[in-house]
Parts: structure tokens; sequence; C-alpha cells
């Protein structure tokens, strides 16, 4: 008989945190132990620490809307590919929720999704694409809304608490703005500082660095559009301060120019589209909290003419995506997923080809985090 070999629980979680996770949930069905060790607090946060330091950019994960009926803009579908080479996975997880009101992804977090699944009512659905588990329990925030203002979002993590959170922004027709923030570990809604930084658009919350990041104008979204600034908000001390943009926007009014703000591969990142030159660029804040590391990372017109900018228009529709560590970017266009280089040369290599063109989205890892907290 040979000898029975044992392996410490210890070394078993160091094996098992360095393994993909679709090899680990298997693994759960193994014996009581490893079920117990691969669903503790310890391993999840352990596997996700791991996760998040490499430097592997083929781990990230696109998840995204698109128009199931190009007719009704309200119905939406989603699907979920790899930002590596990994087939297309169209889900409709989402169907017993779909109603009238748009479906909107707020963002995501350590492998979390939030999406505001029913606009006029406020609804919060906390979703984890890998483990199928879904939170629709979190409570709509306490605003006194009768006159159904849209609110927008933000979803993240507070190191300091141990918390996911949720903010929450009605959009009123004045400033200030009221302002709510939701604990997925204490289960509650409270009330925090208003908004009153200016006016904001429509956007979700970008979540980078600890800290939710608008772009807030001068006035309001209906009138002409004043000067901007990018506001962040600390979770931790629920405090605003505005941030720095690019100095070559510091005297603009944003009328000649689209702007947003994205989350890009970690990066607070300022996609500006060009209405005149019919151009997109992408300027990403390299060393966070320092204005003078914003930098063009990307450019359209290093990769179309001026006539194909013109004559096309899902050209110029095009999406960043995620800035990967290489410095190359992935962009949607049109219906496929495209990564160019990031030095601005003219190369560019598809990934993906949806069939379908994205509407919303968010780039997530994998985890086995509970949407559900620590139950």
């Amino acid at each position: 008989m040979g000898k029975e070999i044992n392996i410490s629980e210890d070394m078993i979680q160091e094996v098992l945190c360095k393994l993909p996770l679709k090899s680990v949930l298997r693994f759960k069905c193994i014996s009581r132990q490893w079920l117990s060790l691969i669903s503790s607090k310890y391993f999840i946060k352990q596997h996700l620490k791991i996760s998040k330091s490499s430097t592997d950019d083929e781990d990230n994960k696109l998840f995204f809307s698109f128009k199931l009926n190009q007719t009704f803009y309200r119905f939406s579908g989603f699907g979920s590919c790899s930002l590596g080479n990994d087939p297309i996975v169209m889900t409709h997880h989402f169907d017993n929720h779909l109603t009238r009101n748009p479906i909107l992804i707020v963002g995501s977090c350590n492998g979390l999704i939030l999406i505001n699944i029913n606009k006029s009512s406020k609804k919060l659905l906390l979703w984890n694409p890998l483990t199928k588990e879904v939170n629709d329990n979190t409570p709509p925030p306490c605003f006194d809304d009768k006159d159904q203002v849209p609110s927008v979002y933000g979803f993240g993590y507070d190191e300091a608490q141990d918390a996911y959170k949720v903010v929450c922004v009605e959009l009123s027709f004045k400033c200030p703005y009221a302002a709510h923030m939701y604990s997925f570990k204490t289960g509650s809604w409270k009330k925090i500082g208003n908004f009153d930084k200016g006016f904001l658009d429509e956007d979700h919350a970008k979540f980078v660095n600890g800290r939710f990041h608008w772009l807030a104008w001068t006035t309001t979204r209906f009138a002409y559009r004043g000067f901007f600034e990018i506001v962040s908000l600390d979770l931790a001390e629920e405090k605003y301060e505005s941030i720095g943009g690019p100095k070559c926007f510091s005297n603009h009014n944003g009328s000649n120019h689209i702007l947003k703000l994205e989350e890009l591969g970690g990066f607070l990142s300022l996609v500006v589209t060009m209405r005149y030159e019919h151009d997109v660029n992408v300027w990403a804040m390299m060393e966070y909290g320092n204005a003078e590391s914003w930098t063009k990372v990307w450019k359209l017109s290093n990769f179309f003419s001026y006539r194909d900018r013109v004559l096309h228009r899902s050209v110029m529709k095009a999406k960043p995506l995620c800035l990967k560590k290489n410095g190359d970017i992935a962009v949607a266009l049109g219906t496929n997923i495209i990564v160019y280089n990031g030095k601005n040369e003219m190369c560019k290599s598809p990934i993906n080809t949806l069939g379908v063109c994205i509407e919303q989205f968010t780039v997530y890892r994998e985890s086995l985090v509970s949407p559900f907290g620590d139950e």
C-alpha cells in the first residue's frame, strides 16, 4: 500500500488561490473541508488579491448591454466576453426583471456588477456573473421624490470599512443636489453632504482609487454647456474634492466637444469627441491625483482618415473600453472589439465580433465575492 500523504490546509489554500476560478468552483465538490475553505471570506479575499495583482490583461471581462429591438430603445439585452480571445457569451439572466424602463449598468467592482434595473423606481440589482448570485433586495434611496427626477449612482468598495457601497445623487433642477450612501454591510441608506460642485449629466460615477468621480458643469445640463471640473467623493471620509483635468481643457467650455468620464483599466480617463474635427481623443491620469500626469493615450485620427471619420458614423461612435498595462487600448467599433497600439502606430487586431452594437458597458475581473456580503 502506498504511503498516505498529508497536505496541510495552508498548502491547499496557497495552491487553490493561484488557480482559475472556474477550476476552484469545481473543487468545491471534493469534500466538505474544501467547500468550507473555498467559501471562506479569507480565501475569497486572498484569491481576489492575487487576481488583481496579475499583469495578465486577458483575464479582463466585458459586460455590456445592447438593443434587443432597434425600434424600442428601452428593451435591453446583455452580453459578456473576454477582452482576450474567449468567445462571446450572450446572457438573458435579467429577463425576469425587464420592464418598459431603461436598464442601466452603473458599474463594477471586484467582480460584482451593479445595475439600475428600473430607472423610475430606482430599483438596484447586484450581480456576480461568475457565481450567478443576484441580490435584488436593495431598498430604494429615501428621497422625497414626488417629481420623479432622475438620479445618478456610483458603486465601489470602501476598504477602510470593508464594505461595498452605492452613492445616489438626485438630479433636481437646481443645485445643490441631495445625496445618500448605501452600505451593503449595514443594509441601510444614510444621507451625506449635498453635491454642490456644479451640475451633473445623467452619467453614473466612475470608481477609481477608492473614490467616485463625476464631470460637474457650471451650468445646468439643459442650458448652454459651461465650464467643467472633475469632482471626486471619498467613500471613507464622504468628502467632495475637485481634481485637475488635462491642462489643455482648463479654460475649455465644452461647447465644441463632447466629454465623457470613464474608468479604463483602473485609470481615470476622459474621452473627448471633437465635433468639428470628427475625432475622438482619450486622456488618462497615469498617476492618480497628479494633474500633471494626464496623457493623451489614443487618437482616432491616427487610425482612420478624415474621409472615413466623416462618412462612416460608426467610426465616430468608437467606445474605448480598457487601457491595457502595455499601453494598448481595447475599443468597441461598430460590432467589433479591436485592440489598438497605444503608441498610436498603425497597428490593430480584432478580438471579437459581437454582432451587436454596445450601448453601455463595464469591464471587470471575475471573483467569488458574494453580492450578499458575508452571509
